[in-house]
């Protein structure tokens, strides 16, 4: 479900560490990028966890765009 514009941020906040400390258990563990991507429980999740790192890129390529205003 879509968060509410003026929660969007903090909801997505939570969500986001929560892939992030599912991808260091798995670099902890040794896994490889790819195992971890095929081990997600799905295809759907499998391109969203790629989809998620072109996100962060381009939120990231964003947010320092706007510093420079």
């Amino acid at each position: 479900m879509a968060s509410m514009s003026y929660c969007r941020f903090e909801n997505t906040v939570t969500d986001l560490n929560a892939c992030v400390v599912d991808f260091q258990e798995a670099r902890d563990d040794d896994k490889t990028l790819e195992c971890f991507i095929e081990s997600r429980s799905s295809e759907y999740e499998q391109r969203a966890v790629r989809k998620l790192y072109e996100l962060c890129k381009n939120f990231i390529e964003t947010y320092e765009e706007m510093e420079q205003f």
